[in-house]
């Protein structure tokens, strides 16, 4: 076990890379904890994030928090990494600023778009006052059509007052091309609910 730690260092980044994350959240090798955050901005599956937050402790948070904000614009942070970050950072209650989530939901990948809106609703759903809510326009003009329609039920489940408010973004879709983003969007602007449309 004494060199262990050195073993796995070298395994990361290596055909080994999952092998050495999974035995380093099975031993809960805090030792590695700073190694694998400096490391983890290579791994293009996004799985070192995973481990990271399995291992975090609470006095982690402040500086896990400030590199995982800094790596979603980098360039070489691959669509899974941010995916994940993102993830992380909605469960971590960690705010994103408006101006960079704006440039995610224009992210050239549709699955970090949606995850985006997905971080989004863990705020919104929680505050009806929310800044957030303002970027629920964007999604509804999406090239992708699932992410026009998760974003219709993500505001299908606001309280109705605030749903009433929103309501003016919902033009962006009433002539939708897509037949089902349009019938959705039709409902919800007359004020009905979309539970169990997708059944």
């Amino acid at each position: 076990m004494k060199g262990l730690p050195d073993l796995l260092k070298k395994a990361l980044g290596s055909i080994h890379h999952f092998l050495a994350l999974d035995v380093i959240a099975a031993l809960e090798l805090r030792s590695l904890f700073g190694h694998l955050l400096q490391s983890s901005e290579n791994d293009e599956s996004g799985y070192s994030y995973h481990v990271i937050n399995a291992l975090m402790g609470g006095e982690d948070r402040k500086i896990v928090a400030k590199i995982y904000l800094s790596r979603l614009e980098k360039s070489k942070t691959t669509a899974a990494a941010k995916m994940t970050i993102l993830d992380s950072l909605g469960r971590m209650r960690v705010p994103i600023d408006m101006p960079k989530l704006y440039r995610l939901l224009s992210d050239a990948d549709p699955e970090v778009r949606s995850a985006t809106l997905y971080y989004i609703r863990s705020f919104v759903l929680k505050s009806p006052h929310h800044e957030y809510l303002s970027l629920l326009k964007k999604p509804l003009q999406d090239e992708a059509f699932q992410v026009r329609i998760q974003d219709l039920f993500l505001i299908s489940e606001l309280s109705k007052p605030v749903q009433k408010r929103l309501r003016h973004f919902l033009k962006a879709c009433e002539n939708d091309l897509h037949l089902q983003v349009k019938a959705l969007c039709l409902k919800l602007s007359r004020g009905g609910g979309l539970d169990g449309e997708l059944k």
